[in-house]
């Protein structure tokens, strides 16, 4: 089999593994089982007590790195306890 062909063969799986490496703000909605309203004030670091979500941006749509939102929950875990003692 020709290499070009091969690699053509590998380039939809490889790109499917990135596509479910990045939630939209309805799935980081679902994980965090609030609104899509509050993932924004998120996002936009409204709030209070709470570290900005960092996303990716692709003009005005807004993607989250599934890796960015453990670490982010780790972190947010951290500092809202430190705020309410």
């Amino acid at each position: 089999m020709p290499a070009a062909v091969h690699e053509k063969s590998q380039r939809p799986s490889r790109l499917m593994g990135l596509a479910e490496e990045l939630l939209t703000l309805d799935d980081v909605a679902a994980v965090l089982r609030c609104s899509k309203a509050h993932v924004s004030n998120l996002i936009n670091g409204k709030v209070l007590g709470l570290p900005p979500l960092p996303v990716v941006k692709i003009g005005r749509r807004k993607l989250v790195r599934r890796q960015s939102l453990a670490q982010w929950i780790k972190r947010a875990e951290g500092s809202s306890v430190e705020k309410v003692i």
